[in-house]
């Protein structure tokens, strides 16, 4: 965003300016999990709690979207591991269509 190139500039690639953005998530993100959480397979995963063990254990992918009334959708694909290493893949925009959300 404007806002961290305007603190950071040519530095965010740092480790050190990317630290307290990765503390936020992690102290935000476990419950935003919980409370947002759609299981898709519940033969495979019956609750969110064996959910949430499993993706512990093993990692995985989180996808979010913001609630908005805009029809764009700024995203960021980050892979935590079980080590609780934290990388950020991929940064997009996408043109989300309300007929395909669940």
């Amino acid at each position: 965003s404007s806002g961290i190139n305007a603190e950071y500039g040519s530095k965010w690639g740092k480790r050190w300016a990317q630290e307290p953005t990765i503390i936020k998530i992690y102290s935000e993100l476990p419950e935003i999990i919980y409370n947002n959480l759609k299981v898709v397979n519940r033969t495979l995963f019956p609750s969110i709690d064996k959910f949430l063990v499993a993706f512990t254990k093993s990692g995985g992918v989180i996808e979010a979207c913001p609630p908005s009334d805009d029809v764009t959708c700024i995203t960021v694909d980050m892979f935590v591991d079980p080590t609780g290493n934290v990388e950020i893949r991929n940064t997009g925009d996408q043109i989300r269509a309300t007929e395909f959300q669940t």
